[in-house]
């Protein structure tokens, strides 16, 4: 028989200290493994879906974030954003930038959307992943327009709401077709101005407890970051994978409603 336990008696038993979100005998265990391929022993809180995170589903070729970042970014970028800026943060208004330690260099349009784009299966081979990786990295992602500096706190909650949103978005195809695909983004596309089948990008900014103000202008932000994004790939040439990505950076600007009337 199990006996019931919660969540301190159960750190007590591990040791004093419960190992973050890993679940109790009475709760449902991730069914995947992390990505060192080690099983994963964190609890499972989305319903109807046997994984604690979207990286622990054999379904989804996971693309890390990190592929899409630059070596030494901020020491080569800050004072020049801080500069083109004025000291301005761009998401709270009124906000100067005095204390460099406090404030972050910021992708207004963040890797994650990028990650999460090159997870949707539409590649042919690893060497067209690869360049397309590769123009994210250095022609799109860590171009200097989608630069700007913010405070660390509004950085967090901003990359925080990005992830929260791409992963019910990804979540929600492999429910309805069982693989990353581009027909969610149709399907979350067709809804998002009636009835939504995933929540707002400004539904989770809210939920991290941001400003209307700020909501606001990281939506608006946001949004001209991904026409920039979207124009970048068009603008590439005729190239059937590069139009592919064009396309569907709009359909993530219309899912994440990042049409922003001032």
């Amino acid at each position: 028989m199990i006996v019931p336990m919660n969540r301190d008696i159960w750190a007590m038993i591990l040791g004093g200290q419960l190992i973050q979100d890993w679940a109790t005998p009475k709760e449902v265990r991730c069914a995947g493994n992390k990505v060192d391929k080690e099983p994963c022993y964190r609890r499972v809180t989305i319903p109807d879906y046997p994984y604690c995170m979207v990286q622990h589903d054999s379904r989804v070729i996971y693309c890390d974030p990190k592929e899409f970042r630059q070596a030494n970014l901020r020491d080569r970028m800050f004072e020049l954003i801080r500069t083109r800026d004025g000291d301005r943060d761009p998401y709270n208004a009124g906000q100067m930038i005095m204390d460099s330690a406090a404030f972050h260099l910021e992708h207004i349009g963040e890797a994650q959307i990028a990650a999460f784009m090159c997870q949707l299966k539409i590649f042919q081979d690893t060497e067209e992943r690869d360049d397309i990786v590769e123009f994210y990295r250095d022609e799109v992602v860590n171009a200097m327009p989608n630069l700007c500096i913010t405070s660390k706190d509004t950085n967090k909650k901003k990359g925080k709401a990005t992830t929260n949103a791409l992963g019910e978005m990804m979540i929600y195809s492999l429910k309805t077709y069982d693989q990353p695909d581009v027909r969610a983004l149709d399907d979350i596309c067709a809804t998002a101005f009636n009835v939504p089948i995933v929540k707002s990008f400004n539904d989770h900014l809210c939920g991290e407890k941001l400003s209307r103000n700020s909501t606001k202008a990281i939506r608006r932000e946001t949004g001209q970051a991904l026409q920039r994004w979207k124009n970048a790939f068009l603008d590439h040439g005729e190239t059937p994978i590069y139009e592919e990505f064009g396309r569907q950076t709009q359909m993530v600007y219309t899912a994440f409603d990042l049409h922003v009337v001032d």
